[in-house]
């Protein structure tokens, strides 16, 4: 049963390609409630897809807000690209070194602590990064 309690909101969600001439998503604004069963349809390249993956954060969207359970995570670009790595390998152990090249390139030249460091924020901001049991997924994401 819905109620009234908002888990997630989105906000003028927009993601446009090929320099801005393709608007997959243009102003998209929802709130999804506790215990709603929602339906994302429309035709083939209406941007269904492409809110899914905003959502999930495997696309950064290119403006607009998502909150999760009335917390927006804001993330800087190079968290976003070390969050989506470690969700596209989730239930894998990445070193230091795999992350630089998967996330910085290979040409970075830094310090290796600098995922260290994002991982800190990451974490701070809300993100939990779980073990492996038999009673926990591989990868947990929550607001607080």
């Amino acid at each position: 049963m819905a109620t009234n309690d908002k888990i997630i909101q989105v906000q003028n969600l927009k993601k446009h390609y090929n320099k801005g001439t393709i608007k997959a998503l243009d102003g998209v604004t929802v709130d999804i409630n506790r215990g709603d069963v929602m339906v994302v349809i429309g035709p083939s390249g209406s941007g269904k897809s492409t809110f899914l993956r905003c959502l999930n954060l495997l696309e950064k969207p290119d403006s607009g807000e998502v909150w999760l359970d009335g917390t927006e995570i804001p993330l800087t670009p190079k968290e976003f690209s070390l969050l989506r790595c470690l969700m596209l390998h989730r239930g894998l152990v990445l070193s230091r070194e795999q992350l630089l090249v998967k996330c910085w390139g290979y040409d970075y030249e830094g310090e290796a602590r600098a995922v260290d460091t994002h991982i800190r924020r990451l974490r701070d901001k809300g993100f939990s990064f779980a073990p492996l049991t038999p009673d926990v997924k591989p990868f947990l994401l929550g607001g607080k």
